[in-house]
This record gives C-alpha cells, structure tokens and sequence, in this order.
C-alpha cells in the first residue's frame, strides 16, 4: 500500500514553500530599494547649482545619524524577515520531529500506515478463529491454540476477534513452553504465609496470582483447597502468589488464609515473577510441569478432564 504523506509534513512543505515567497519578497524589496537609489543619485534635477551636491529633500534626505532616508526600510526589512525565517525554521523543526514521532507510533502499532477496516468475510473468518482457539486453550491443546493464534496474526489484525485476543489470551499463550525453573522462583520470594513444598523442576505445579483485594481471587482461593485434597495424592502441588498491591497488607492476607484454612504453600512475591508468567489480571493461573509452563488461563478454566491428563 502506498504511504500518503502524513500532516506533520504536507505543514512542513507548506512552510518551506511560504520561507521561499518571503525570501523572493526581501530580493524583490532589496532590488527595488537599489533601483530607487540608483534613481536618487543621476536625477538630474535634483542637484544644486550652489556647491554641485545632491540636496533633493523628497527622495534621498539624509537623517540625523548621516545615513540615506532609503535604507532604513530596507534594514527594517531585512530585520523582520530575518526573524520571521528564524520562526518558520523553528516552526519546520517542530513538525519534522511531530512526523518522526507519528512514523515510530505506526511502527509500534504493526504497521507504517493507515490499517484498512476489515471486510465482513473477514471479520466472520476471525471470529470462527477466535472460537476454535478458546476451545482448543479449554481442551488443553495449547500448541494448537498457538498455532491459530499465529494464523490471525498474520491475516486478520485489522478485525475486532484479534483485537478482543491481545489484553490476555495472546500474552498468555506466548509464555506457553517457556522454562520456569525452581531456582528463578525461589530467589524472588520474600516470605511465606503457608509453607509447603514447591519445586516446579519436577511433576505438576499450579500457580495462582492473587490479591486479597480482588473479590474474584476471594472466591477462587478457598476453592482450591478442595482441588488441592483431591489431586495432592496423585502429586498436583499448588502455590499462591501475592504481591501486596492496592489496599492489601501483612495483616490482611494472614487473616484471609486463617480464616479460609488455607493449606496450600502460599507466600508473597517481589514483583518479579508474574512477568515472568505475563499475568495483566487476577485471577491468573498457570500449569507449570517439569519446569515447562503448559497451560495458562483463568483458575476455573482448568477442568477434570485436564488434570487427569496432566497428572496420569
């Protein structure tokens, strides 16, 4: 598609091409005031019999300061025009780095210019997309999901079933196969509220980022005490993850977990292992098995069915 030239720089033209008339108007004012001078000194009714010295008081008086009544407008002139350039150069800058900043925003957009609007068939095509990869991600089958994730990038970015993906699904399925070793989650956390074991190298681990503030996360955490009864046995290890965010403290979060029984390792963490996890809301989930992160989603979007193919 061809780049159209953007505002920034059909201004930047403009004034180059108003820089140029004003720079033809000082040349035809410089030329005109030469050609009055000229005029003023081979008049010839302008000299004196008296001592042979021009002394025309309408066309080249002399001032005060000695100077010719001419060239006082003609330094006026070159003053104001001078400033006036100096502004538009400023002016020329401005919207020369005004048309940098507009490209670079195109390019972190995904594109150098103007996105076309999807046509119906398209967006019809992504929305068939959109729903066979929210199935594929309930069915655990994530490298597929990736897969048709792929697919609408490459074709459909301009309709709204990719746009709809990009706040959660899209960051989530980029961290699926990622390493996660014990070792990186370990080293960032600064304390723990329930003790217990939490080695994601080896078997099936769950991850639950949480807040006590976050009325969802309220209702998720007591429920995985139930999920963790179950599935302990057959070797399913859980781990909370707090940051103490907003209105949550110390006190607050002890209190939720004694009040809630919790009895899965719980502990609070710096800040730096939910990047690692691409987590943007909470509740967030992720299945880490030996090391490897193979699913990602919202708590409850783990079925039965999926952890009886993750644990046998």
């Amino acid at each position: 598609m061809k780049r159209l030239p953007s505002t920034a720089l059909i201004f930047s033209t403009a004034l180059s091409m108003g820089l140029s008339a004003c720079e033809q108007v000082e040349t035809q004012s410089k030329e005109e005031a030469s050609s009055e001078s000229r005029n003023v000194e081979t008049d010839p009714s302008d000299q004196s019999s008296g001592d042979g010295s021009n002394v025309s008081a309408d066309k080249a008086t002399a001032n005060a300061d000695g100077t010719q009544g001419t060239a006082a407008p003609v330094a006026d002139a070159d003053v104001t025009l001078g400033m006036l350039k100096k502004d538009l150069d400023a002016i020329k800058l401005q919207l020369q780095n005004l048309d940098k900043k507009i490209d670079s925003a195109k390019l972190r957009g995904g594109g150098g210019g103007a996105t076309a609007s999807a046509t119906p068939e398209e967006e019809e095509k992504a929305s068939q997309l959109r729903t066979n990869l929210m199935k594929l991600i309930g069915e655990g089958e994530m490298g597929k999901a990736k897969g048709v994730m792929a697919e609408l990038d490459k074709s459909y970015k301009n309709t709204s079933a990719w746009k709809s993906l990009q706040r959660r699904t899209a960051p989530e399925l980029k961290v699926v196969g990622k390493k996660v070793p014990q070792a990186s989650i370990g080293k960032n956390i600064d304390s723990w509220y329930v003790e217990g074991e939490t080695n994601l190298d080896s078997g099936v681990t769950l991850l639950v980022f949480w807040e006590v503030w976050c009325p969802h996360c309220k209702k998720e955490m007591p429920e995985l005490v139930e999920l963790y009864n179950a599935r302990n046995k057959q070797g399913l290890k859980i781990l909370g993850l707090t940051r103490l965010t907003k209105s949550s403290t110390e006190e607050k979060v002890q209190k939720f977990v004694q009040d809630n029984e919790l009895n899965y390792p719980v502990a609070k963490e710096n800040g730096k292992i939910a990047p690692m996890f691409n987590v943007s809301g909470i509740p967030a989930a992720a299945v880490v098995k030996d090391g490897e992160i193979i699913w990602r989603g919202h708590p409850n979007g783990i079925t039965d069915a999926l952890w009886d193919k993750w644990l046998n």
